[in-house]
């Protein structure tokens, strides 16, 4: 059974950490800056900021992946990083059962 990962908790966060993005890189930080609403609304920059920040929060590799994404919405994006995580939850409870396994055989 697959770890579950709130969808909704991934996407509020990819949108905080955009927001946050486009504020500190934003020419007049004083200025109204519109809500992110996509990927389309981050630079390059902004976007390579955002997937180091998920990677951070989220302890997944992303980077790497991401010539692979095709996606342009938050929404996709949660998609991919929920992907990631329910693997590395799967890899891990994988690894520890084995282990609980080769303890109680000695």
């Amino acid at each position: 059974m697959a770890p579950e990962v709130d969808r909704d908790e991934l996407v509020t966060q990819i949108k905080v950490q955009a927001m946050t993005i486009m504020m500190f890189t934003a020419s007049e930080p004083e200025a109204e800056l519109p809500e992110p609403s996509g990927m389309r609304d981050l630079d390059s920059f902004s976007v390579v900021q955002l997937i180091l920040s998920l990677e951070e929060i989220y302890d997944v590799q992303l980077l790497e992946e991401m010539p692979s994404f095709t996606g342009e919405t938050f929404e996709e994006l949660a998609d991919m990083v929920a992907g990631f995580i329910r693997a590395k939850e799967f890899i891990r409870a994988k690894e520890n059962a084995g282990g609980s396994l080769a303890q109680a055989d000695t």
